[in-house]
C-alpha cells in the first residue's frame, strides 16, 4: 500500500504547480557526486547512531547480568523472583505432575 502511494505520487509530481512551474524548472543540477557523498553522509550517521545503541545495549546487559549475580550470592533465587517474575510458574496441582514451564503440551 506504501509503495504504490509512493508511486502515485513521484508519477504525479506534486512538488510542480499546475501551469505555474514546468518539471525542467524543478529539476536540480546537482552532480552526481555530491548526492552520492550526501547518501555517504546519511549512511554513516545510520550506522553511528546503531553502533551507539547496541553499545547501550550490551553495556545494560552486562550491568544488570552483574546485578543479577550479586543478588544471587546474598540471597536464593526463589525470593528474588517473588517481586519480578519472569514467567509464569508452573501449575502446584495436587496429586498430579507438575508441567515444564518451557513446555506447550501437558502429554509429555
Amino acid at each position: 500500500m506504501e509503495c504504490g502511494w509512493i508511486t502515485t505520487e513521484v508519477g504525479r509530481q506534486p512538488w510542480i504547480v499546475y501551469q505555474n512551474m514546468r518539471v525542467s524548472e524543478a529539476v536540480t543540477d546537482t552532480r552526481a557526486a555530491s548526492l552520492w557523498a550526501m547518501f555517504g553522509v546519511v549512511v554513516l550517521v545510520h550506522v553511528l547512531v546503531l553502533g551507539a545503541f547496541l553499545g547501550v545495549l550490551v553495556k545494560m546487559s552486562r550491568r544488570w547480568r552483574l546485578a543479577d549475580e550479586g543478588a544471587l550470592a546474598g540471597a536464593e533465587a526463589e525470593d528474588l523472583e517473588g517481586d519480578t517474575p519472569y514467567g509464569p510458574r508452573p501449575l502446584a496441582t495436587t496429586g498430579g505432575r507438575e508441567r515444564d514451564p518451557g513446555s506447550d503440551r501437558g502429554d509429555e
